[in-house]
């Protein structure tokens, strides 16, 4: 579903990948060995979060509200940080591309509790989304600082020795240089520039 969605959009896969995600919601409440719920929840997250991304991409923001709602339930009842991390990130990129820059912000920030839980991939993901939404906004001191922390991040995310999870393959190196991109973009509106 999520190759699909990249290459035809979100309008085409919706109604497949909604209807795999009901189908999937009710396997939350199957019997199974208590050690298997937290990848079965993880599954479930990663699921809406793609269904949530084509209800955004079809411009239907309700549907995909409700959907990164219940991913963020899904990542933390099944006490992966790092999907919650994403999945707040889903929710703080909607607010943002919707104007909604406080809710956008805060999203970001929540992702951040307890950063210490997450690998230097997620924080690199996290600190440069984080820097955009502060570029937009005028906060150019924090904003550089926020770029200043993902670049060391994604530096070490590369050293670290920490395998990348893979609920984050998608944010590689032209990834992360396109958020900070248009952080520095969002700064030089504001007559800022990178030191």
């Amino acid at each position: 579903f999520h190759s699909w969605s990249n290459t035809s959009g979100g309008g085409p896969v919706r109604e497949a990948v909604f209807a795999q995600l009901r189908y999937s919601a009710e396997l939350l409440n199957a019997r199974c060995p208590e050690h298997l719920r937290p990848e079965l929840y993880s599954a479930v997250c990663r699921l809406a979060g793609t269904a949530g991304f084509t209800a955004f991409d079809a411009y239907a923001h309700d549907d995909a509200r409700r959907i990164f709602r219940f991913a963020i339930a899904c990542a933390e009842h099944a006490g992966n940080w790092g999907m919650r991390a994403v999945a707040l990130s889903d929710v703080a990129r909607q607010a943002f591309l919707l104007g909604d820059h406080d809710s956008s912000l805060t999203a970001i920030e929540s992702a951040l509790i307890r950063a210490d839980r997450l690998t230097p991939i997620e924080r690199a993901m996290l600190h440069s989304f984080r820097a955009r939404v502060l570029a937009t906004i005028g906060r150019t001191q924090d904003a550089l600082a926020a770029i200043a922390r993902a670049d060391d991040e994604f530096s070490n995310a590369n050293s670290a020795g920490v395998s990348d999870p893979w609920h984050m393959d998608w944010y590689d190196t032209a990834e992360h240089d396109g958020e900070i991109g248009h952080a520095l973009a969002a700064l030089a509106m504001h007559g800022r520039t990178r030191d």
